[in-house]
């Protein structure tokens, strides 16, 4: 770790993989002031729309499988297959979690003997999501989709063992949001 930056390397070998920045203090605050400033357009798209996005980043996450599976088998350790298959998984699961969590998260009515209660679900704000090493992909997307489909924008912290496939995921949803 540098005042700037963290390396990656190959546990396989030690070699140097890459390097990703280092954000300050005041950089991790203005990042989380634009993802806030950010929140009333992204409520305002309605969910399924939320979704449609969503899923066109699953699709570029698909089309990109080999060189992102390399990524994560070298910056990991995993095997080459567990990579593959954790991407994979995670490109063409997309859709159907979306549908998922689309369905619970639709007003619910409880009707009492006297009184009838609307539940809703609202965003309030801008979620962290801090990613481990272990399964780096598959568990971002665990708590990415959900808090985006709910109309709460996002702030990444990858894993420092894993950064490399955490930015490319994060670059890769930035292209397909707004």
């Amino acid at each position: 770790l540098h005042a700037d930056s963290l390396v990656s390397y190959n546990p396989a070998n030690g070699s140097r993989l890459g390097r990703v920045a280092v954000a300050t203090r005041a950089e991790i605050a203005a990042t989380v002031d634009e993802a806030r400033a950010q929140l009333a357009p992204w409520q305002a798209l309605a969910p399924d729309k939320r979704a449609a996005l969503l899923q066109r980043g699953a699709e570029e996450i698909s089309r990109q499988l080999k060189p992102l599976s390399q990524l994560l088998s070298m910056e990991t350790g995993k095997p080459r297959r567990a990579s593959l298959r954790e991407i994979n998984n995670v490109a063409d699961t997309v859709g159907g979690r979306c549908k998922d969590i689309l369905r619970a998260l639709r007003p619910q009515v409880h009707q009492g003997s006297t009184i009838e209660s609307l539940v809703r679900f609202d965003p309030i704000g801008v979620c962290a999501v801090i990613t481990p090493a272990y399964h780096p992909v598959a568990m971002t997307h665990r708590m990415l989709i959900p808090a985006l489909l709910a109309g709460h924008t996002v702030v990444l912290k990858p894993s420092p063992d894993a950064p490399l496939i955490g930015q490319r995921m994060a670059e890769i949803y930035q292209r397909h949001l707004p």
